[in-house]
């Protein structure tokens, strides 16, 4: 199998025995900073581990006690493959490998199609307002990205100044740079439903971190669920900014915002990812 293929196989392999940790042990914790950690360590160590390669002399023991002897293969007189079935094996793998180029290249043209409308917003509304950008016409109220904040122009003086706060949240943890390495990393693994499980639950967790930012600051939990429920959050201009039109993450925020603090002790659960490696 092309050396490709077979390592972005393995690297696939990985990340869907991380992200099971994650969804079972780590994801209902309030340790938002860890989770956000542990998304971003795992998916990076999904590339890094299948290139480790570990090597013993030693034989392999079996369940009984006994040993894997070693085995020889010779040749039986004929080839395994005959001309015809080797060259259709290989044409099965130039398949395989144009599809998986095929869709790399699309998930890279919607990444660089992303940033370039974010650019160009950016050249056309700056104002001497800082890194605040003011907008119209698009259907969103504001979200942040390349270290600015986009206000929709349209938003009241008061709901304007939460979303500030709580975008400018998201541009202090710098969620966007984890944004764009989440893209990347998808555009290499698009294919694997466990990469898109990942970027959603990485998403989440800033959700949750900015959320938590600001009731810090004291704003009551209800005047802060009642901004959320409002909708002035309800739809995405871009498909890399943070949304507010999951209807299932908006209920799942309103759960973390009262839900009790995790303990120290639950860090222990990282311990799980050990066996898995």
């Amino acid at each position: 199998m092309n050396t490709l293929l077979l390592y972005m196989i393995r690297a696939a392999v990985y990340l869907a025995a991380f992200y099971l940790v994650y969804s079972i042990f780590l994801s209902s914790d309030t340790m938002y900073r860890r989770n956000r950690i542990y998304i971003l360590a795992a998916v990076a160590a999904a590339f890094v581990l299948p290139l480790i390669t570990i090597q013993t002399n030693r034989p392999l023991t079996l369940f009984s006690g006994r040993t894997l002897n070693e085995v020889l293969v010779t040749g039986t007189g004929y080839d395994a493959l005959t001309p015809e079935a080797g060259s259709r094996d290989h044409d099965i793998r130039r398949l395989i490998l144009a599809i998986y180029l095929s869709g790399l290249g699309l998930f890279a043209v919607r990444l660089l199609t992303d940033m370039t409308e974010l650019l160009i917003l950016v050249l056309k509304n700056r104002s001497s307002e800082g890194n605040i950008i003011r907008f119209s016409g698009l259907n969103t109220a504001g979200f942040s990205a390349l270290g600015y904040v986009f206000i929709n122009s349209a938003l009241s003086e008061e709901d304007e100044r939460e979303i500030l706060r709580h975008e400018q949240n998201h541009l202090d943890n710098y969620h966007f740079l984890d944004i764009i390495f989440m893209e990347i990393i998808r555009a290499l693994q698009w294919f694997n439903p466990f990469i898109h499980l990942f970027d959603r639950s990485l998403r989440a967790v800033h959700e949750f971190e900015a959320d938590q930012d600001c009731l810090r600051t004291g704003i009551p939990v209800i005047s802060y669920q009642r901004l959320i429920m409002s909708q002035v959050f309800r739809t995405k201009a871009f498909s890399m900014p943070n949304s507010f039109s999951n209807p299932t993450l908006i209920k799942k925020r309103m759960i973390m915002m009262t839900k009790e603090r995790s303990r120290m002790p639950a860090n222990l659960k990282l311990l799980m990812v050990l066996p898995v490696i």
